[in-house]
């Protein structure tokens, strides 16, 4: 039996999967929410990162100390940075880009650098999955700016924030990564909000400071509603990719 680590951001992210799952124990380690799961005849241990590359990076280093892992599978939420990818489409990394300002450096780590882990990923998943570069950022940018700025050659991409940070440190331990993810917001769909302001310094959502934003900019509303309504559509398809993932068989 392997030990399967698995890693995401936000409850939004990981709550649908919870609910397919027996939750053996949950513990607070390091400001990191711990779960212990019983699920497809598996070892798993979930952690909860928080946003961010800081915050994944701290998560994989106590998930690799905590549990020992012979898998990491990195899952969440992405925007598509190219107009072919919609909300609820599942993705998995072909390549890793971590944005500096406006340049990419390319991380290494997928499947233990084997030739991207999407091939693997569609034949166990049983469902459709895009394969796509996944570009992380320090901090929340728009769309648009970073597609302009994307390397050629690069047909299908998102953006999200967590992904080459745990490539780092899962790679430094030689473990092998999986990292796949379900659109919440599509290329055309830019908020006229940050979720910077929803956040502490740390990109820690923090209730106050939304409601102080929506109290400033009460016509952010429907946008709240349709983020909220496309998060729960990702969640879904991203929970029943996992399950596969996971559980192959069946």
């Amino acid at each position: 039996m392997q030990r399967i680590g698995l890693i995401a951001a936000m409850q939004e992210e990981i709550r649908p999967l919870l609910r397919q799952v027996k939750v053996l124990s949950r513990e607070k380690v390091g400001g990191h929410h711990i779960y212990r799961l019983d699920a497809w005849g598996q070892s798993i241990c979930l952690v909860e990162s928080g946003m961010g590359p800081d915050n994944a990076a701290a998560a994989t280093r106590l998930l690799i100390d905590t549990a020992r892992p012979d898998r990491i599978v990195n899952f969440g939420f992405a925007g598509s940075l190219t107009p072919d990818l919609s909300v609820g489409d599942v993705v998995c990394a072909e390549r890793l880009l971590f944005l500096h300002g406006r340049l990419f450096s390319e991380q290494h780590g997928l499947n233990g650098d084997s030739p991207g882990s999407c091939p693997e990923v569609r034949e166990t998943c049983g469902i459709p999955v895009i394969g796509a570069a996944f570009v992380t950022t320090r901090k929340i940018t728009s769309k648009k700016e970073i597609a302009g700025l994307l390397p050629t050659g690069i047909r299908k991409a998102v953006v999200e924030m967590e992904t080459s940070a745990v490539a780092q440190v899962a790679n430094s331990h030689l473990i092998p990564l999986t990292a796949i993810r379900s659109i919440s917001d599509s290329f055309d769909d830019e908020l006229s909000f940050s979720l910077d302001e929803f956040c502490d310094k740390n990109l820690n959502l923090q209730t106050w400071r939304v409601m102080l934003t929506i109290a400033k900019k009460p016509w952010i509303m429907p946008q709240l509603v349709r983020l909220a309504r496309n998060s729960k559509k990702a969640g879904e398809n991203l929970a029943g990719a996992i399950a596969k993932l996971l559980h192959p068989v069946g």
